[in-house]
């Protein structure tokens, strides 16, 4: 049904009625496997259990070609992209988090700042926690591209940017500099409820004082 689909962006899977608190919630249908495998484009899996949302990922695109090795007439196939590598992230058909952000390195060689934001958002977001190690490595990403970040923080019309900008605050993503210039980027979109909250974490985490120069 969805071999070589590439329209379809987002598959969602309900989960049935669990227990809540669980490691349950980190399960995934076995079909999930199968799905991914058949869809090689860019994609994002959403989990959900009676319509509340336990966690997503997305998985990169990928594509395979044949190129010859000659003079002796190998056919090699070659793999472009790390969709392939994040859809091995299966053991007995369940999705290994640790494994897929193993891959992480991979894919910020590799893929646009775009996807590996999406990565990342997603896995910081929800799931179970990602080792320290690995945290510290997304958030060192995010420390690079902070301007990609925040652009994409205002323009999403899915989450709410409140609630990003203080999940990030929560992962202690921001340093003096970031900070102030996310402020500067929220307070030109007139984002008054992203200023308002940046102000505060900049307040509560670098005690400044005086009368802000932003206008909410």
């Amino acid at each position: 049904m969805f071999n070589g689909c590439r329209i379809v962006r987002r598959l969602q899977f309900e989960l049935g009625a669990g227990m809540p608190g669980t490691d349950e919630d980190w399960q995934n249908p076995p079909v999930m496997k199968e799905i991914l495998d058949a869809v090689t484009n860019e994609i994002e899996a959403v989990v959900t259990r009676t319509g509340k949302e336990l966690w997503r990922l997305t998985f990169p695109d990928y594509y395979e070609e044949g190129k010859e090795n000659t003079p002796a007439r190998i056919i090699e196939i070659v793999c472009h992209g790390t969709g392939r590598q994040y859809r091995n992230c299966f053991l007995n058909r369940k999705l290994q988090f640790d494994r897929y952000d193993e891959v992480f390195p991979l894919a910020a060689a590799q893929e646009s700042t775009d996807t590996c934001l999406s990565i990342i958002l997603s896995r910081l977001r929800s799931g179970p926690p990602a080792e320290k190690v690995w945290t510290d490595r997304y958030i060192e990403y995010l420390r690079t591209e902070s301007e990609s970040l925040i652009r994409r923080i205002l323009d999403d019309r899915e989450f709410d940017p409140v609630t990003e900008l203080e999940m990030l605050d929560g992962k202690d993503y921001f340093t003096s500099n970031i900070i102030d210039m996310f402020i500067g980027c929220a307070s030109s979109g007139k984002r008054s409820d992203a200023v308002s909250c940046l102000m505060d974490i900049k307040h509560r985490r670098f005690q400044t004082g005086g009368r802000s120069k932003y206008i909410l």
